[in-house]
């Protein structure tokens, strides 16, 4: 049976958009692409039940309609979520501007995002969780800088969370600066030693410093790192789900081969479609 897809332009609260939703028939997914002046904002994968094609009465019709279902109610969504931001404007609320903004930015709807989370701060300077959260929008959008400098403004506060030492390591990583990476990872794993994304952070701080030191032919430190990557490994075992599991059985062969560039891939690849990128199951359910 072929693939099924629809395309459309639309607009709300004078924004264009356009979605692209189509079926991967050979998983039994449909998927949805939102888009907003060309870039690419979110992506969400629907399962829907497969059925026996040659049994079945009518599949093609049952599955056109299944996909204009998702199509049309993804743009209901969006379309109430824009509604539902300008009415909390109208109110002094720092929860439930905290709660859209973070939608706002797992859809990648960053100036919306920014709007909502200072807002939260504006009303409650306490709100610690929106300057994580708006962190996260800065860095997801490269300010690193101002990313770094708003988590700043926090860290000298009686409080430890293992979000804001995770972030702080993210965008130490993307500076190259490996040692404070390692150090706020190390952090995050310190108030939460099942925190699967500061792992597999902490893993990637480690490789990039390693293919450095493959360069210099620094043999006996490469084997040093590599045995306590394999003790992160088993953490992820220990605490990850069947997916992490998964990749951490690949990067243990990969790095039985002392292929440090390619683990390094594996796990950069994994940490960006599960985490960086990765929209949680519970703003899907907001």
């Amino acid at each position: 049976m072929a693939d099924i897809g629809l395309n459309q332009n639309f607009s709300t609260d004078s924004r264009d958009f356009h979605i692209q939703t189509a079926t991967l028939v050979d998983e039994g997914l449909i998927r949805a692409e939102v888009f907003e002046k060309g870039r690419l904002l979110f992506v969400e994968n629907y399962q829907y039940e497969r059925r026996n094609f040659n049994q079945d009465v009518g599949p093609d019709s049952r599955l056109r309609k299944i996909v204009d279902q998702v199509h049309q109610s993804m743009i209901e969504e969006i379309d109430s979520l824009f509604e539902i931001s300008e009415q909390i404007f109208g109110e002094k609320n720092a929860t439930a501007h905290e709660k859209i903004g973070l939608v706002f930015l797992y859809m990648h709807v960053f100036d919306k995002a920014e709007s909502h989370l200072q807002a939260s701060i504006e009303i409650n300077k306490n709100y610690y969780g929106s300057y994580i959260h708006l962190a996260r929008a800065y860095f997801l959008q490269k300010r690193y800088n101002k990313a770094y400098e708003l988590l700043s403004e926090i860290t000298g506060k009686n409080f430890h969370y293992p979000d804001m030492y995770n972030l702080l390591g993210m965008i130490n990583l993307e500076k190259k600066k490996h040692s404070q990476a390692f150090q706020y990872f190390k952090q995050a794993l310190k108030y939460n030693n099942a925190y699967i994304e500061a792992y597999f952070n902490l893993i990637e701080a480690i490789l990039q410093r390693m293919v450095s030191l493959k360069g210099e032919k620094k043999e006996q430190e490469i084997k040093k790192r590599i045995s306590f990557l394999k003790i992160l490994l088993k953490k992820i075992d220990n605490f990850g789900n069947a997916e992490d599991r998964k990749q951490s059985s690949l990067l243990n062969r990969v790095l039985n081969k002392l292929a440090i560039k390619k683990a390094l891939k594996l796990v950069h690849d994994y940490r960006e479609t599960n985490y960086i990128r990765h929209m949680p199951p519970e703003i899907i359910g907001y």
